[in-house]
């Protein structure tokens, strides 16, 4: 493997989202999505449920179609392993804080015990909130609990003693469930928005992932979400629908036509301050460096706006103004910005990724006949790369000089604070 991919720059090396992947496979291997179909996928995992908007359109690749992401995708911490979580902090509040850790400390297998008898458990609720569930406590945790404990658990008809043997019911185990499903619910919520914001409305509510096949969460999402207007599906794969969806995608990468961008790309330009053109914007004056006549104030040309069209290795072509007649020197420095809206200035929440600068012979003729600076913007799925042509000077081939720009980035990545 090592000597086929060298580096994150290597032609051979594809990167497709966990949600992308997970619908690549409903819609190939289920037959149940057509081209036209708007897709909201939910792939409940353990960790966390990613979700993903995507249409369907007609293709001519083997498959017959191609996705179109209609919104950036969203994401939160609610997977199983955090109901897993609440149903030991449940166990932990029944036995005694400090006696189940103590226990768990010096014994990890109660642990692992605890987990196996939670499985069983888990994978077989439907609902019952009045069903009487039993598991066992490990013998080292039945040992570790004081008298007066045992016998307030056994007169609440919560222990037995004699078989060690712990009682709760479904209304436990929905009540554990409740503390991650409203998470679910809330930004499922949000990316329906965003698809209503964007007039593409969702026809179809896909789950897949491990947590999706739980019985109870099945029942739960179609409560939640029945009668929408959409179709709901729980696909069968389980987890495995982004391994086989993540192979189909490396059999054919332009499956993926399009996608929305999670941050706003563009120029520092730094352009002539007129407080008139300015004072709309309260606070602007922070961005403005130098006095009088030579005040230059630092703004922010987009070049790829957030929620727009993210164009995966296709070059954007644009063109950078000089500064002035005599300019003598390039400077292109690309920033990436996580704000939600598209930022007028270079503020706080821009970050440099890259600068191309050189050298240039502006002169007075070459500024009146318009000259320009032209670059490319290309964006993969690993990294940003700059080419930048200076309009003043050309080379032995006559085409004008190149230079040329790389840094690491991850498109894919949730904006946040120190995440862009």
């Amino acid at each position: 493997m090592a000597s086929m991919i060298r580096g994150t720059a290597s032609p051979r090396l594809k990167f497709c989202l966990e949600p992308e992947a997970a619908l690549l496979n409903v819609a190939i291997t289920s037959n149940y999505l057509r081209a036209g179909a708007r897709v909201l996928l939910l792939d409940m995992g353990g960790g966390t449920v990613d979700l993903a908007a995507f249409e369907l359109s007609s293709g001519t690749s083997w498959h017959g179609f191609n996705m179109t992401e209609i919104a950036p995708g969203e994401g939160c911490t609610a997977g199983s392993t955090h109901f897993d979580d609440a149903f030991v902090q449940f166990i932990r509040a029944l036995v005694g804080d400090d006696t189940y850790d103590a226990t768990v400390r010096r014994y990890p297998v109660v642990a692992d015990h605890l987990h196996q008898q939670w499985m069983r458990v888990k994978h077989g609720f439907e609902g019952d909130a009045d069903a009487s569930y039993r598991i066992s406590i490990h013998p080292q945790l039945m040992a570790a609990l004081a008298l007066p404990k045992i016998m307030q658990l056994e007169q609440a008809n919560v222990l037995a003693p004699a078989t060690g043997k712990l009682r709760f019911t479904g209304q436990d185990i929905i009540d554990c469930f409740d503390t991650v499903f409203p998470t679910i619910v809330a930004v499922a919520e949000e990316m329906l928005a965003k698809c209503r914001k964007a007039r593409r409305p969702i026809t179809h509510l896909v789950c897949v992932g491990g947590f999706a096949q739980m019985t109870y969460m099945q029942e739960r999402v179609t409560a939640e979400f029945s009668g929408r207007g959409f179709d709901i599906y729980f696909d069968p794969s389980g987890a495995s629908a982004v391994v086989r969806g993540a192979l189909l995608y490396g059999l054919n990468p332009e499956v993926m036509s399009r996608r929305r961008a999670r941050h706003s790309y563009g120029l520092e330009v730094a352009t002539v301050y007129r407080r008139s053109a300015y004072c709309q914007f309260p606070g602007h004056e922070k961005y403005v460096e130098g006095e009088g006549i030579e005040a230059r104030i630092k703004i922010f040309y987009p070049i790829i706006k957030i929620n727009g069209d993210l164009p995966l290795n296709v070059p954007v072509r644009k063109y950078l103004h000089p500064s002035g007649p005599h300019q003598t020197e390039v400077l292109f420095t690309v920033y990436v910005s996580r704000s939600p809206e598209v930022p007028q200035f270079i503020d706080e929440t821009c970050r440099p990724i890259l600068t191309v600068q050189f050298p240039c012979n502006m002169t007075p003729n070459l500024y009146a006949a318009d000259t320009k600076f032209p670059f490319d913007l290309l964006i993969t799925d690993s990294e940003i790369r700059v080419r930048a042509f200076d309009g003043t000077n050309r080379g032995p081939s006559g085409g004008l000089l190149e230079y040329i720009g790389s840094a690491q980035f991850n498109p894919f990545a949730r904006p946040g604070p120190g995440n862009t």
